[in-house]
């Protein structure tokens, strides 16, 4: 094996050699990937398989095996030749290699990257658990807002990826303050909680990540105070949060009316169109 730094790594070539009859021949081992750059969830399936060339080379045994990019821990990730597919439950960057053992010597194919992002807020907002968990908050959001006692509150929680199930879960259920007619609905969720486990080995089954948060903004069906009308979807105060948590916020708000004014009025009515925004920030989380 040739010496070589880190920064070189991904270039070099692990040769094995061996004789036939009198004549040196030289065999490559190879690890092929049917993709690079994967998804959490929605597109984790990615073929990997050991080859030899030449082809018809006897292998007594292969291995693939995977470490973090910023790591010098190899760890196994299978002993066949394929893996159809490799699903890809841990986020981050990794490399990964192929080992063929051709009479008792192992012999390694050079390295391969792959990235496995975090989903985007499109494919998190999408995705039908979602969905159903947020429409059920607006509804109770809706059920909070009475005329008397006149009071409301907001409502929200922290989606989570469960990779190892894949499917989103959330935590419980976070209220607001209850406000009366003059005042403006808030709530405080947590800062990003930590991923279970905070350090998943790369070849995990699985692991629990923070991917979004979410919150709901409430009527103004009781409300005759000035200012006539209050603006919809994500408030700065919501951005900055969400921007400071590296993730994308999912805000649950009214539609604007009329169109074009980027706010209701006072009274508008609670079953007006409703629908969830993206809190910026982020279009997804960063990957590790």
């Amino acid at each position: 094996m040739q010496t070589r730094s880190a920064n070189t790594e991904l270039w070099v070539f692990y040769l094995c050699f061996f004789h036939r009859a009198y004549e040196l021949d030289v065999l490559k081992v190879e690890l092929t990937a049917s993709k690079n750059l994967l998804t959490l969830k929605h597109d984790r399936e990615c073929n990997l398989e050991v080859k030899t060339v030449p082809v018809d080379i006897s292998s007594e045994q292969y291995k693939i095996e995977i470490k973090q990019t910023n790591s010098a821990t190899w760890y196994t990730l299978s002993t066949n030749k394929t893996m159809t597919p490799w699903l890809a439950n841990i986020a981050g960057g990794f490399h990964l290699r192929g080992m063929a053992k051709i009479g008792g010597t192992e012999c390694y194919s050079t390295n391969i990257v792959v990235i496995n992002q975090f989903p985007t807020y499109t494919q998190i907002e999408g995705d039908t658990a979602v969905r159903s968990s947020t429409d059920t908050e607006w509804a109770d959001t809706l059920t909070d807002c009475t005329e008397n006692p006149n009071q409301r509150r907001e409502r929200g929680f922290w989606f989570r990826l469960n990779s190892t199930s894949n499917v989103y879960e959330h935590d419980a259920v976070v209220t607001g303050a209850w406000v009366g007619p003059d005042d403006q609905g808030s709530i405080s969720l947590p800062s990003r909680p930590s991923d279970v486990p905070a350090n998943p080995a790369p070849n995990a089954t699985g692991a629990v990540y923070y991917v979004a948060s979410f919150h709901t903004h409430t009527p103004t069906t009781y409300r005759t105070n000035s200012p006539g009308t209050r603006a919809v979807g994500p408030s700065s105060p919501d951005n900055n949060a969400d921007t400071a948590d590296d993730v994308p916020g999912i805000v649950y708000d009214y539609v604007e009316s009329p169109a074009g004014s980027n706010s209701i009025p006072m009274g508008h009515p609670e079953g007006a169109d409703a629908q969830r925004y993206l809190s910026l920030g982020k279009t997804r989380r960063s990957t590790p």
